[in-house]
């Protein structure tokens, strides 16, 4: 096995004193001026030889450097694969001891062992981040964000162009109302547009509008529950789609838009060869009886997550879907004051814990908004409507920054 410490300056100096002289074969440093020179005696390797001895041969490498260095060599060998490494400064005794106890040198030939030294360190690395995050968050304004630039940018633009063209037909076609929400509509009231890190475009939608969408698209060209081809007797949303497979509907739609359905959304899509793209995205939104409480919603979103985990196919699913949607009494088939997700709407799962229902009056009349240069409609209230499905929106989230790159 070969000794290397990446870094020949004192903190290097240190690590082979720490670690004895007549183990370590090499010195490595990313300074041209230095290669081929020698500390104490060891000769100093460039990068590039690092590497090709790493592939090679089994090697003990060592970054001998302080902490934002050692970050900063272990993201240079990370983007080289090489993963197997340790940090002078995490071995016991370093900041101690004069030299390094045989045990714990002679344990560093196993590669287990130097995981755990590894693991250790990238623990430290983590900690050190959210520290650095955490302080960012208590001291920078979401308002005042950058918007993403670069791939990411580009793709928020070929979305909303979509998205434009996809309303435009259905505004000529088949009149619906859907809405801006979720991220989408964080990112215009914080951002003016785009979420920075964001990439998508949400739309709500009532219930009448999605069976409006599905008896236009079954005329018009499919709609595609894959999966299903037909629900359970009773439902209004029986015979769905003759097709099998995307070959079939990708024959049967062209380039025409076509509806297709998910369990927890729906989706106005094209084919594009053999990818399926999506243009318009959609969450269902009911009315609930006016006598409903807040709890027994709870109560009916959480009993409709555990039987979609539990259903064995996409035909189970829907049946209990659409037929607890329009017979059990729970969702009222006019309007009312109280709207919240549908149980086929993804968004309802972070709803759980809300103390009320959305009032009709902070989502209707829709409202013309600007979004990046087009318009869209939004909710009537748009601090309402955030109250419920995000209330601390006006703060940095969790996944702040979790892009990566734009």
């Amino acid at each position: 096995m070969y000794t290397v410490i990446f870094g020949c300056g004192n903190v290097g100096k240190r690590t082979l004193h720490f670690l004895g002289a007549d183990v370590v074969n090499y010195f490595c440093d990313n300074n041209p001026n230095v290669i081929g020179q020698s500390v104490e005696g060891h000769e100093i390797i460039s990068y590039q030889e690092l590497i090709n001895l790493v592939q090679t041969e089994e090697v003990l490498l060592v970054l001998g450097v302080n902490g934002h260095n050692a970050e900063q060599l272990a993201e240079q060998l990370d983007g080289d694969g090489v993963c197997d490494y340790v940090v002078a400064k995490e071995l016991p005794g370093f900041e101690t001891k004069e030299h390094i106890d045989f045990e714990i040198l002679d344990s560093l030939k196993s590669k287990e062992v130097r995981n755990t030294y590894m693991i250790r360190y990238l623990h430290t690395r983590l900690n050190k981040e959210k520290r650095r995050v955490d302080y960012f968050k208590r001291h920078a304004s979401i308002y005042h964000m950058s918007p993403a630039t670069g791939k990411l940018r580009e793709k928020q633009m070929l979305v909303q162009n979509r998205a434009v063209k996809a309303l435009s037909f259905l505004e000529e076609h088949c009149p619906v109302s859907c809405w801006i929400t979720s991220g989408t509509l964080i990112g215009r009231m914080r951002h003016n547009g785009f979420i920075p890190w964001d990439d998508d475009i949400d739309f709500g939608i009532m219930r009448e509008g999605v069976h409006k969408l599905m008896d236009f698209f079954k005329k018009y060209s499919t709609v595609f529950i894959p999966g299903v081809k037909t629900l359970k007797d009773g439902i209004n949303k029986s015979d769905i789609s003759p097709f099998d497979t995307w070959e079939e509907v990708k024959t049967a739609v062209g380039k025409n838009y076509f509806l297709l359905v998910f369990p927890d959304f729906i989706r106005i899509c094209t084919m594009d060869n053999e990818d399926v793209v999506t243009e318009l995205e959609l969450f269902a939104f009911d009315y609930y009886r006016e006598d409903l409480t807040i709890q027994e919603y709870a109560s009916y979103v959480s009993d409709a997550f555990i039987v979609k985990k539990n259903s064995t196919s996409m035909k189970d699913w829907f049946d209990y879907c659409y037929d607890t949607i329009e017979n059990k009494g729970i969702v009222s088939q006019k309007p009312t004051n109280k709207i919240l997700p549908g149980i086929d709407s993804f968004i309802y799962r972070g709803l759980w814990n809300i103390e009320d229902f959305i009032p009709t009056k902070a989502i209707f009349p829709l409202k013309k908004v600007e979004y990046e240069g087009a318009y869209f409609l939004a909710p009537n209230d748009e601090e309402r409507y955030m109250q419920h499905e995000y209330p601390n929106w006006k703060e940095f989230p969790s996944d702040v920054g979790d892009v990566e790159e734009g």
